[in-house]
């Protein structure tokens, strides 16, 4: 009590001094201070510069907790604002992970695919050698086939047929088709009654394509051997009928083909035309099969290895994890 006495004695000698130059004297106090302070010992006016000051202390204190209490909140928002940024920035490329991965698998799938064709065209494509003949064949199996695990049958098939003569070291190869011709003029009971053979039916009745003539793109012209045209039976609704041709092959033609990592797309025409598309693994296989029987300067297996050794370089790995 003593030391509040002589602190209120100090104010009461100090304050008619700063009253004179017009002074707060309560005004550099904090707020604990100012309600420390005893206002029975103030006169009158030294009471209304403390109750001035307390008011002002108090409106500045309300102020700076309010703009402390929007820089917490702010903080908070932001913080959350963060949180859900990183959140989404983490769903966001777990998802483009999964994209990835699953976009791999589908890319690894189709060329392991692809090598699988290779393969199979390889197993399947025969040498056949008589020694009564100056030639030995080199003959693909037929595709699309019908039996295979990668393709159901079409209304055009094709396969590759090699002729090599040792002695002149002449290669010849071709590419076999055969197109399905359908009509609705016959069918399995009407055939029963015509008087001539269903192919004679089909020459008179316009029926035959007569395919004469295949060109590559940019409109290579290249040789066409008319091999065969038969009756391929009928059901209720039709009667079918084949074509059969043969497509003279060069080098050049596959060797462009792989370079380019393209399918061999030949129009065949006749009295109407058609495109065969003969895929590149299909390629691959039967040139991979040739070139251990017929190969002049190591070209046909180098054309061969080149379309392998391409899709297994595009296998990729997919990372062993995602992210949740």
């Amino acid at each position: 009590m003593r030391a509040i006495i002589i602190i209120c004695l100090s104010f009461l000698l100090v304050v008619p001094a700063l009253a004179d130059d017009g002074a707060n004297p309560f005004s550099e106090m904090t707020i604990t201070e100012l309600v420390a302070v005893d206002t029975k010992v103030l006169s009158k006016a030294d009471k209304k510069l403390h109750r001035n000051a307390l008011r002002a202390a108090k409106k500045a204190e309300k102020a700076r907790k309010s703009v402390e209490k929007k820089r917490i909140v702010a903080e908070k928002k932001a913080k959350r604002a963060r949180v859900r940024a990183e959140k989404k920035r983490a769903k966001t490329e777990a998802k483009r992970l999964r994209a990835e991965t699953k976009a791999r698998a589908k890319k690894n799938k189709k060329n392991l695919k692809r090598l699988a064709v290779i393969q199979e065209i390889y197993e399947e494509t025969s040498v056949s050698k008589d020694d009564f003949e100056a030639h030995f064949e080199i003959v693909s199996s037929r595709y699309p086939n019908p039996f295979s695990i990668f393709k159901i049958r079409e209304d055009t098939d094709f396969r590759f047929r090699a002729f090599y003569f040792p002695d002149e070291q002449k290669l010849t190869i071709r590419l076999r088709v055969s197109r399905e011709v359908g009509t609705t003029e016959l069918n399995s009971e009407s055939v029963k009654y015509i008087n001539v053979s269903p192919e004679t039916f089909a020459t008179r009745n316009g029926i035959w394509r007569n395919y004469s003539r295949a060109t590559v793109r940019g409109g290579k012209l290249l040789t066409v051997h008319r091999l065969s045209r038969y009756y391929a039976g009928c059901d209720p609704l039709s009667c079918k009928f084949r074509e059969d041709i043969g497509i003279e092959l060069d080098y050049e033609l596959l060797a462009n083909s792989v370079r380019n990592h393209e399918n061999l797309e030949i129009k065949i025409s006749g009295k109407y035309y058609f495109i065969a598309t003969v895929p590149l693994e299909f390629i691959a296989g039967y040139l991979k099969k040739m070139a251990e029987n017929v190969d002049i300067d190591g070209k046909y297996a180098a054309l061969a290895q080149q379309v392998e050794i391409g899709l297994k370089e595009q296998l990729v790995t997919a990372p062993t994890s995602v992210p949740d």
